[in-house]
Parts: C-alpha cells; structure tokens; sequence
C-alpha cells in the first residue's frame, strides 16, 4: 500500500500533460501511485498518459467516456489505495517537495487533511510569490468558516486527505465541484494543518472555467451554496453565518456576471437570482457585508436597470475581471 494515491483527470491538454506528470514524479517523496483518468479525450493526451505508465510503474493510466472532472476524479478516488489522497490537476505543475511537506504535517499534527498555500500564474505571467511559511491548525469549525469566508483556497489540488475521508464523499457538478467536496469532507474532519508556504502552481489557462462568460452551468454554484445553506442551519452559529453571507455574496456575484455577460437568454436563472436577493433585503442591517455589497443590493432592489447601468460603469472604470470574462 502507498502513503499517497495522486489523481489526475485529463481531457484534451496534450500541450500540458507531460510537463505536470513530470513535476509529480520529481517529487522528493516518492512512495505514491498516481492514477491518471483520461475522461474521454479527443487529442493526444491518451497516448502520452500511456507512455509515461509503461516508464514508470507508479502512474496507472484508466480511460473513460467523457463524464466531466468530477466523475473523472470520483473514478480515481474509487481505485485509490494509498493511505492518503491528492488530487492534480492536469495543466498545472508542483514544486519538488509539495508532497514531502504536506505529508510530515499531516503526520507531524495526526491531522485529516494538509495543506499548502498556491501561486498563481495568470495569462500576463503575474505571479503571486510569498515565501511566508507560518502554520495554522484549524479545528472542524474554523475550517469550515475559513472555508466559507474564503479565508484558504476552496480547490482541492492544495490539498490531501485521509484516505477514508476522501473516498466518504462524491464529486458532484462541473464547476465550484471543489467547494462542495470540501465543506463536506471538512463536516467530517477534526482537524486541519495549513502552511501558508507555496508549493502548488497554479497556471489560468484561456480556457479556464474562471474565465468563461455565463451559462447555465454557472447555477451549480447556487445549487451547492443553497444545500450548504440548509447543512449549516443546525450548526454553530459562526457556521451558520458564515453560511448565510456565503449564499448572499455568490447570489450577488452571480448577479454582477449575468448582467455583464449580456445573458438575456437566461430570464429564468435572472429570475431565481432576483428572487433570492428579495429574501435578503433586510440582511445588510443586521449583518457585516461589505459596503459595495451593501450598495448593490440596495440599488438592485430599488431599480434593476439603474443598477446594470451603474454595474459596467463601475467595472469598465475599475478595468474589473469580471468584465474581461464576459467579453
């Protein structure tokens, strides 16, 4: 039995494949496996995942129809053997010593899951780079209100699980799959070991799903943030609230990328969203939301076309992401 099954879905990056294969089996640990789900690629990713399992007996290669990255990773979870598991994904790339690192912490602290911090590489070579290396121990609650608040990333690449915990819950969805995994795996840990020292690159392709305009697949983010939303309703208090701003910021968010992205198509995702945001009209009163927050709900409810108006106003002026997303 291996210390640690590393997963890897892939669908169509031939150009990236091999150079993140390679900056696993570099890794200063060694005692791993590495199961590699090709979900149904078109390209020539099939054959080089092949030919680096007949090089090295630690990379099992499973070829699949494609299902998308969640049945993809839940194929590879469900193979997994090792004591621990860590999921890649296929065009990004590790430093050397990524899963030496997570793995003393997890067994230094007898901790569930270990974590690093991740630098991100974006489409104009902007690189995030802190050598800070502090650690934090977090309880279930405080993961999962850092989790919630945004506090640490919610992808799972950064991360390893104890074995049993990762195979206890599905992938499910196509897009923010990771925050969900994540807040209920974390409903089953005691214990979490970050260090904020940065091991995982993180490379924003053109395609990335971050960048991409509105469409329905984006309500998957509503769909987990109500279900974590009704998960939390018995919780602490601090966890329900953090739940609570959760939903009402991803509504809002929401909001903001379907106005920008011209989705006229969508009355009835716009529909579900306004509705949402009614509910919360008396939520800023009582609550710590942030002031453009504040704003926009208020200027939203009181007149919708003022607001989209004011909305491209604001981020043309602000040279916003979000609107070099949609465009």
């Amino acid at each position: 039995m291996p210390a640690l099954s590393i997963i890897v879905p892939v669908y169509n990056k031939e150009q990236y494949v091999e150079s993140s294969l390679n900056s696993i089996l570099n890794q200063s640990f060694t005692d791993f496996e590495v199961i590699v789900v090709n979900d149904g690629s078109t390209d020539s990713s099939p054959a080089r995942c092949d030919a680096f399992a007949r090089r090295d007996p630690r990379i099992t290669v499973v070829h699949q129809n494609n299902q998308g990255v969640s049945e993809a990773r839940n194929a590879g979870v469900e193979l997994a053997t090792g004591r621990y598991i860590g999921f890649v994904d296929c065009d990004d790339e590790l430093e050397k010593d990524m899963y030496e690192i997570l793995l003393t912490n997890i067994s230094d602290f007898k901790a569930d899951i270990s974590m690093c911090g991740v630098k991100k590489t974006t489409l104009n070579n902007q690189t995030s780079d802190s050598t800070a290396q502090e650690l934090q121990l977090f309880n279930k609650k405080e993961a999962l209100v850092a989790l919630l608040n945004n506090d640490f990333p919610i992808s799972v690449y950064d991360k390893i699980y104890r074995a049993d915990l990762a195979k206890s819950v599905l992938f499910t969805g196509h897009i923010y799959e990771d925050m969900f995994y994540n807040f209920n795996v974390l409903q089953k840990a005691s214990k979490v070991i970050r260090t904020s020292s940065e091991k995982y690159n993180y490379i924003v392709r053109e395609n990335s799903e971050s960048m991409a305009r509105f469409s329905k697949k984006y309500m998957n983010i509503l769909d987990f943030s109500t279900k974590m939303l009704a998960q939390s309703k018995n919780a602490d208090r601090e966890i329900l609230e953090s739940a609570v701003m959760f939903d009402f910021v991803t509504n809002i968010s929401l909001l903001n990328l379907l106005i920008l992205s011209d989705a006229s198509e969508y009355a009835s995702e716009y529909k579900l969203i306004s509705d949402n945001l009614l509910k919360y009209r008396d939520y800023p009163k009582n609550a710590t939301v942030r002031s453009k927050h504040k704003y926009a709900l208020s200027i939203f409810l009181f007149q919708p076309v003022v607001y989209k108006y004011l909305l491209r106003l604001y981020c043309q002026f602000a040279d916003s992401d979000v609107l070099r997303r949609t465009k």
